[in-house]
């Protein structure tokens, strides 16, 4: 979840990560992603509102020298098991660092924001009450034509296409 608040990750990473905590019985919960988005700021200027794309962050290092400058930085627990058997700090440990100069992801004491880029709004059209918004995303809530107020307060969705999402929940 850091990483894709760090990254200013898709909406959809939310709705996949769930799923895949699900599948294998942990308890995640939208209440854990906002409390990740809070304490994670948004280092990386990364599109759709940003200046770069992944292919140019895979330039600088990729995603093993993210995940080594978040360890770093303390924004992620390097002592979870991977795959490989060994820790998360253990196997980014030999792995070289962003690439110096880079203009991609910016040093936490510069983020793009204090904190990540997604919230979730109530909304009583939702089963659960809330969805995630992202800033890139303004026109499918915004104030003018869905009735978009701020985070944790009620969204009142009144175009068609605002209803038609409660299909996709």
């Amino acid at each position: 979840m850091a990483v894709v608040m760090a990254l200013g990750g898709s909406t959809n990473a939310v709705l996949h990560l769930v799923a895949i905590a699900r599948s294998a019985g942990v308890d995640l919960t939208i209440d854990d992603f906002q409390a990740t988005s809070d304490r994670v700021p948004l280092l990386a200027d990364l599109k759709p509102s940003g200046r770069f794309v992944m292919a140019d962050l895979h330039g600088v290092g990729g995603t093993p020298a993210v995940l080594k400058f978040l360890l770093a930085e303390g924004l992620i627990e390097g002592d979870c098991l991977t795959v490989t058997g060994k820790t998360l700090a253990e196997n980014v440990a030999e792995l070289p660092k962003l690439s110096e100069g880079q203009e991609i992801v910016r040093p936490t004491s510069e983020p793009i924001k204090s904190t990540g880029h997604l919230r979730f709004c109530e909304a009583t059209w939702h089963p659960k009450g809330r969805w995630p918004r992202s800033p890139a995303r303004r026109a499918w809530c915004s104030r003018a034509r869905h009735g978009y107020s701020t985070p944790k307060r009620r969204c009142s969705p009144r175009s068609n296409r605002s209803r038609s999402a409660r299909a996709m929940w």
